[in-house]
């Protein structure tokens, strides 16, 4: 499907269930020429909240997924599904919430293997320093959904805005 931010690519699961999500292609099986209506339906409702959320109408998603992947990462995406909309989390903050202090960096390589992009915000996670960091596609994309969200400001904003008790 088309986004603002280029072509995003799915996978559904015969039950309805998302556990694949990213910009550009998916190398997977191809789908049987009739889906099961559970996946036409996910893939229905997928494609309006993506819309929805690209023009700002909408900021939690209600979509059935189904990530694989180790049950540490399992733990991380869960707690990246946390962060809100609107808000971010540093590697090391989301890395004692997991109850591993000294995790950042495995942090880091649960937000790389994210299956299901935007879904489970891994865009939101970012450095100690605030510094925006490591996301498989680009730091520009990142700094797009940061920017859609509100949770830094569009370049625009920061050349028009006033700065506060300053007429």
């Amino acid at each position: 499907m088309d986004t603002p931010l280029g072509v995003m690519t799915g996978l559904i699961e015969g039950n309805g269930f998302i556990c694949e999500l990213g910009f550009g292609e998916i190398n997977h099986p191809s789908s049987p020429e009739r889906p099961p209506k559970e996946v036409s339906t996910t893939r229905l409702y997928l494609g309006r909240q993506l819309f929805d959320y690209f023009h700002g109408r909408l900021r939690n998603f209600n979509l059935p997924l189904q990530p694989q992947g180790s049950v540490y990462q399992q733990k991380i995406w869960s707690l990246m599904r946390e962060v809100k909309y609107g808000f971010t989390m540093s590697y090391k903050t989301l890395a004692e919430a997991a109850g591993d202090p000294l995790g950042s960096r495995a942090v880091g390589a649960a937000s790389a293997a994210n299956p299901i992009m935007i879904l489970i915000p891994c865009h939101r996670i970012i450095g100690s320093d605030r510094a925006l960091v490591g996301y498989r596609y680009g730091l520009d994309k990142k700094t797009k959904l940061l920017q859609l969200e509100g949770s830094i400001p569009k370049s625009q904003e920061v050349l028009t805005q006033p700065l506060p008790g300053i007429d």
